[in-house]
């Protein structure tokens, strides 16, 4: 019974639990590809250990689904040659190989390119090959980086509700993604990387409800966001604009109620077309988190 997956780095306990999706987040070269690579023994780390369940980590012992960031198949071998000598490589007997083969590339919707070769297909169907490899033989670990690229956005939604049934048998599932929409929507934790160190590491959920506390976002259909800025900053000097530029966000303190806020505006006369509590986006939470390390 997989329970979890943590690693250790001098005196910080980080950990991956069975059953909840988490997130691997960081920029481009923040350690994120090679963390994955030392989980599946690609690399060795240099210091530090990584257990499953208080017990030193072996892959050998695991079913562990890895998708490589960067395509490692045979071009000119036909996918379902080549996905049978996967599962088998992975352990499964011919039958049970061709078995897990077929189902999942009837998973991914790749029955008719059955027997053709890998370079024949276009880069969306090459990702879906590949995914389709890192499920094979039903692991109980699946690591994924950047599984949603070059997927259109049906395709993204086969893999997100493929990632969501996985998870309900309790699997142990990290994803490596720059795409922070499909982050918020199939994450239940998340860790940040910033320079090869863990500088954030929580329930999503429960981190965008602490970093909202007592927040209010809006706009008005009366003023641009910058020019409703000007129009409150002298009664309100806690104000903030969103990353997208849409909304303001104001930071209510001194015990003030989001109804009397609202109450306050409507007095001002100012019309408003959007008025709820500020939850942040993972994008928001990311560039905070990485903006502040820098």
């Amino acid at each position: 019974d997989l329970h979890s997956f943590p690693t250790r780095r001098s005196s910080d306990l980080h950990s991956l639990e069975s059953g909840k999706v988490m997130g691997l987040l960081g920029e481009n070269g923040a350690g994120k590809t090679t963390v994955i690579r030392i989980l599946t023994r690609v690399f060795t780390e240099d210091s530090g250990e990584i257990l499953i369940d208080r017990q030193r980590w072996n892959p050998k012992d695991f079913k562990v689904g890895y998708l490589p960031e960067r395509v490692g198949l045979y071009s000119k071998t036909d996918l379902f040659t080549q996905l049978v000598y996967i599962s088998r490589l992975k352990g499964a007997s011919r039958k049970n190989a061709k078995e897990s083969a077929d189902y999942w590339m009837s998973k991914f919707s790749l029955e008719e390119y059955k027997y053709d070769t890998l370079e024949k297909l276009s880069i969306g169907n090459r990702q879906k090959v590949l995914l389709a490899q890192a499920f094979l033989n039903s692991p109980d670990i699946l690591i994924l980086d950047e599984p949603f690229k070059g997927l259109d956005s049906i395709n993204s939604e086969i893999l997100m509700n493929l990632i969501k049934e996985y998870e309900q048998e309790d699997k142990i599932i990290l994803i490596s993604s720059h795409q922070m929409s499909y982050v918020d929507e199939i994450c239940k934790n998340i860790a940040i990387i910033k320079n090869g160190r863990v500088i954030l590491n929580e329930n999503l959920f429960k981190y965008k409800l602490s970093l909202g506390k007592n927040k209010i976002k809006f706009k008005s259909e009366d003023y641009d966001i910058k020019g409703l800025s000007n129009r409150l900053k002298v009664e309100f000097k806690n104000i903030e604009i969103d990353e997208a530029g849409n909304y303001l966000i104001i930071n209510l303190i001194n015990g003030k109620k989001k109804n009397d806020f609202l109450k306050e505006l409507m007095e001002k006369n100012i019309s408003i077309n959007h008025f709820s509590d500020f939850i942040p986006t993972s994008d928001e939470i990311f560039l905070k988190e990485v903006g502040e390390h820098n």
